[in-house]
């Protein structure tokens, strides 16, 4: 199985301090940041491989100016995440995504009120989601929603993720039984 990552579920993941993350209607989620390692703990563990399309990377290194680097080598190092292009295919993906847009009759931006520079990273997300076969999109984006959608991949916030299962019992510690000493 593969999953794609976009940009705000990579900050998260990978930022020691992500800050406040806001669901798709603009709600704080509580425990983001465990949510997501939680996530991709699981991931990991079933070994899915975690697609990063190289314009979400993009976008994650320009907002991580000062520590770019360090989490290039966060991601490069787990052997389930994979970069990958926006290339050929994903260009022809992307190209019919606009193209059903104006099919539909609400111009290139599909209906969307959101600049056209920002529609067209989303569907080069997408596009290189769904020519990767990833089954699903982790992504907090509205647009990257609706695009995942209409290409029949789904699109998961990061609010919709369970919280890690808390050890909230607490641990009981017997003591050793003692021994009876003969005399």
């Amino acid at each position: 199985m593969k999953v794609a990552f976009d940009t705000a579920t990579l900050i998260v993941l990978v930022s020691p301090n992500p800050g406040a993350v806001l669901d798709r209607n603009g709600n704080p989620v509580n425990d983001a940041k465990a949510r997501v390692e939680n996530l991709f703990e699981e991931l990991s563990e079933s070994r899915t491989q975690i697609v990063i399309p190289t314009p979400a990377f993009s976008e994650l290194l320009t907002r991580t100016v000062n520590a770019a680097s360090k989490y290039f080598e966060v991601i490069r190092n787990s052997k389930y995440v994979k970069f990958e292009p926006f290339d050929e295919r994903a260009a022809i993906e992307a190209a019919e995504m606009t193209r059903k847009a104006f099919e539909s009759g609400k111009g290139k931006r599909g209906g969307s009120s959101d600049p056209w520079p920002k529609i067209k990273f989303d569907r080069q997300i997408v596009a290189v989601a769904k020519v990767c076969g990833a089954e699903k999109i982790y992504s907090q984006d509205g647009g990257v929603a609706t695009l995942g959608h209409s290409v029949g991949i789904p699109v998961i916030g990061i609010a919709d993720l369970p919280l890690p299962v808390q050890q909230s019992q607490a641990v009981i510690h017997f003591d050793k039984p003692e021994r009876e000493t003969k005399s």
